[in-house]
């Protein structure tokens, strides 16, 4: 009997030390899960202080906030430069015949001027509208004593209104962009026209320094397909370039002021108003010819436009009446020496009258 109670008092300690066992491997069990939590939690707070950017407003001291504050070790992340954070840019890889129009177009924008007719109140070089009003159009530098080329018809109002008498008047003020890139307004007083032509010539009283004339090509042997510029003040905007080619070449253009101008050269560079009197450049930067008329039903550029050729205003030869400027650049030639030199152009002329029928009649009796 005493050997039985031995055994059941083994067993009973037995049974006590399992059941230490089992709560040992259970306080072990839950020590382990807090720890885990804690882990989490402290992984969750660092995530947080790793991405300042999603911070809401109002968060303190770089914490995010909770109902009791903000949360403990969320240390501020360092801020992100300007650099950081600004898109990478794609390198302007510019062809070479993009290159060679742009060194055009910023040479040659240096000797294009802006030109309102000064009898017109209220014109002057300020925001352009929405639309041109007569008497805005531009021209170009011919050399450095100020003499600009534009057309008879953007000072038609003026030189119509001082008739015989417009010479040596001031008939044009006369926006010019000097190197510096500052605009200065000159007066422009009329050197001489020609109505026939359409051109006209007025002068400025610049600096010599600041003026960048345009040189002169020819216009005989333009040919269908070559590349030309225009710049100009299409509606009040000032130095616009358009680009193009030659179209058509000996057009005879029916000008603004209704006379008919031979040797016209036609082209599908945008033209519109306010580009009258500006330079039609070929592909080296060289006046062919002076922009002066655009057909078209709606009065704005479809595609055809005229220039007058540049050999017409630079020609040293006698005939016709100075009275204006610009053409084809052969235009040019003749015209713009005898306006300048004599303030008007001298045509050939037989100083004869066709008799009528009447006086022929009685005379062969």
């Amino acid at each position: 009997m005493q050997r039985a109670e031995q055994q059941q008092e083994q067993q009973t300690q037995a049974q006590l030390q399992q059941q230490a066992q089992q709560q040992a491997q259970q306080a072990q069990q839950q020590q382990q899960s807090t720890t885990s939590r804690r882990g989490a939690l402290l992984l969750g707070t660092l995530s947080l202080s790793a991405m300042p950017a999603l911070m809401p407003a109002g968060s303190v001291n770089g914490g995010w906030p909770t109902p009791g504050g903000t949360l403990m070790g969320c240390a501020p992340a360092a801020a992100l430069t300007l650099a950081e954070v600004t898109p990478a840019v794609a390198p302007a890889n510019l062809t070479a015949r993009e290159k060679e129009v742009i060194g055009i177009f910023e040479r040659g924008t240096y000797g294009v001027v802006n030109i309102f007719d000064a009898t017109i109140p209220g014109r002057s070089g300020g925001a352009p509208a929405a639309e041109v009003a007569e008497g805005n159009g531009s021209g170009f530098v011919l050399d450095t004593q100020g003499n600009i080329v534009t057309n008879y018809h953007v000072l038609q109002k003026a030189l119509e209104g001082f008739g015989d008498k417009a010479n040596d008047r001031k008939v044009a003020r006369v926006t010019l962009l000097l190197p510096d890139g500052v605009k200065q307004t000159f007066d422009g007083i009329l050197v001489g026209a020609d109505r026939a032509r359409d051109l006209a010539i007025v002068r400025i009283n610049a600096d010599p320094e600041s003026l960048r004339p345009l040189a002169l090509a020819q216009s005989a042997g333009l040919r269908v397909g070559q590349q030309v510029l225009a710049i100009g003040n299409p509606y009040g905007f000032e130095h616009t370039l358009t680009t193009g080619v030659i179209s058509g070449v000996e057009r005879q253009i029916r000008s603004q002021v209704g006379t008919l101008i031979p040797g016209g050269i036609q082209t599908d560079a945008a033209i519109n108003p306010g580009n009258s009197g500006g330079p039609l450049l070929d592909s080296a930067g060289n006046v062919i010819g002076v922009n002066t008329a655009i057909f078209t039903s709606t009065g704005t550029s479809v595609g055809i436009g005229s220039a007058l050729p540049i050999d017409i205003v630079t020609d040293h030869g006698e005939g016709a009446e100075l009275l204006g400027f610009a053409l084809p650049v052969d235009v040019i030639r003749k015209v713009v020496p005898q306006l300048i030199s004599n303030g008007r152009v001298s045509r050939a002329s037989l100083n004869v009258q066709v008799a009528s029928d009447d006086v022929a009649t009685a005379t062969h009796k």
